[in-house]
């Protein structure tokens, strides 16, 4: 790639009091294959509720990223900070939304690494202008049931390897050539861990449409 930036913003809620495991080894690997440095995107960890708002609105509304990837535990109605508060849903669509309304913002896509969260229900939440949702973002990821912590490492990785080695074309065309690659060659591991691309579906009766 020619860019020694993937436009990539990494946040993370930690995962056990008593380990450091953590996704950025992930991304440093994807970053030094794909922009031979490890330090082509942009890492911070979040506490809470109020660390998540700061980070988000602070590098999406600064840096010019164009992708955000969220790494935390998750449930049906929200992720979780570091503190182990809960960070409702509501509260993710809002503060993606302001970020994404501010000047020079260019989010375009986020994905989820967090069990449970990424249902229709919720990327329709997230996505629909009647809800709040945030119109300028192009694309949702995440995963809808409950997952081991290394199957999703692969799957993360295999995703933004994807993305990223696709150079050309629109976002869109972008998201819907990974789509087309899990579905050649990971169809298994993407229906067994719930995993999902989510798109605004076109037309007046909104909505959200699944690319897998």
């Amino acid at each position: 790639m020619a860019s020694n930036k993937l436009r990539l913003a990494v946040i993370e809620g930690r995962w056990w009091e008593d380990y450091n495991t953590s996704v950025r080894s992930l991304f440093d690997v994807l970053s030094d294959i794909l922009i031979r440095t490890p330090h082509g995107y942009h890492y911070e960890m979040f506490n809470n509720k109020d660390g998540f708002r700061d980070v988000v609105q602070r590098i999406g509304g600064k840096w010019g990223f164009h992708y955000l990837y969220v790494a935390a535990h998750g449930f049906s109605d929200g992720i979780l900070g570091s503190d182990g508060e809960l960070i409702q849903r509501a509260v993710i669509r809002n503060v993606l939304r302001r970020v994404c309304q501010t000047e020079g913002s260019k989010i375009v896509g986020v994905f989820f690494g967090s069990c449970d969260f990424i249902t229709e229900e919720n990327a329709s939440f997230l996505f629909d202008p009647e809800e709040g949702g945030i119109p300028s973002i192009k694309w949702i990821a995440g995963y809808s049931t409950p997952v081991h912590w290394l199957d999703s490492f692969v799957v993360d990785l295999f995703f933004w390897n994807k993305y990223f080695r696709r150079r050309n074309g629109t976002d869109l065309e972008k998201i819907e050539h990974v789509a087309k690659a899990f579905t050649t060659m990971m169809p298994g591991a993407a229906e067994k861990l719930g995993f999902n691309i989510y798109v605004r579906r076109q037309g007046p009766s909104g909505g959200v449409r699944s690319i897998l």
